[in-house]
């Protein structure tokens, strides 16, 4: 899952078709060989093996490349279209998409009358959460629209 990592900044360098330079390149390889050792197990003969199946290997490849094309996709909606404008309007275009296709999976799944019920159970922490990711976003915003994916890596 590291491989996010590297797959961001090759995603990244074809999308926008600019180099990143040999320290930016560095930078990266040694995020993501620090990130492999952070995650590589201490003690091998604890007896805790990870399985995994061709199958999973294929998912988890198909997950790197989706999640640092987002990342990528994101960056372009603030700087390819969105560039002349304000970064509230490239966040509620964002946010509209975001929005529109969950709101289409949702009913997708579930029936039409679920509309009624999508807030079911949802206590104060819940609501607190909601704001935090809300808040998160807008932070995040203000990296893509300022710096470029690799600095949000």
């Amino acid at each position: 899952v590291q491989a996010k990592i590297l797959t961001t900044g090759i995603v990244w360098w074809w999308v926008f078709v600019r180099t990143m330079g040999g320290r930016k390149w560095f930078a990266l390889v040694l995020l993501f060989l620090g990130a492999v050792s952070a995650g590589w197990p201490s003690d091998a003969t604890s007896g805790k093996r990870m399985h995994i199946d061709s199958v999973g290997v294929l998912l988890v490849i198909l997950y790197v490349w989706v999640s640092a094309s987002a990342g990528v996709y994101n960056e372009w909606l603030y700087k390819g279209i969105g560039k002349d404008d304000n970064i509230h309007t490239c966040n509620i275009r964002i946010y509209v998409i975001g929005c529109t296709v969950n709101l289409a999976a949702h009913l997708w799944h579930n029936p039409l009358s679920s509309l009624q019920t999508l807030t079911e159970g949802y206590n104060r922490y819940c609501w607190a959460l909601v704001a935090t990711y809300s808040l998160m976003g807008l932070l995040i915003a203000q990296v893509m629209k300022f710096f470029d994916s690799i600095a949000k890596l």
